[in-house]
């Protein structure tokens, strides 16, 4: 019998502990022009804003270069995008980007907050 309580005793604990938070994904587009964070730079929480590494305090120019920053912050390369722009008056000019993620765990109360400044924004 004490073996059974135990066992739901923890069985308990890890589903609550576990619902106490969720898994986000995060998503950013790098290229020549920068990092782009799209709307998770607007609704994330202040304590969550270090995730998204400012590139501009490094001054880089090259894609390959903010992508290797990206990933020693724990980012995960997900795609590569080569693009050709033949308008460029250099002639067919060929743009690379990288598609990277990040997860992270938030709270149960951040997740909530994150969706209704969602709703609040794309309405």
């Amino acid at each position: 019998m004490l073996k059974k309580s135990i066992f739901f005793l923890l069985l308990f604990g890890s589903l609550t502990g576990a619902a106490q938070t969720k898994k986000l994904e995060l998503f950013c587009d790098v290229s020549e022009s920068g990092v782009n964070y799209g709307m998770f730079s607007k609704l994330l929480p202040d304590s969550l804003k270090p995730i998204l590494i400012n590139i501009k305090e490094y001054k880089f120019t090259d894609p390959l270069d903010m992508m290797m920053l990206l990933t020693m912050h724990d980012w995960k390369l997900v795609n590569t995008t080569q693009r050709v722009d033949n308008t460029s008056f250099r002639g067919n000019y060929s743009r690379i980007s990288f598609l990277l993620k990040k997860e992270i765990e938030i709270s149960e109360a951040a997740h909530t907050q994150l969706l209704q400044k969602m709703k609040t924004l794309y309405k």
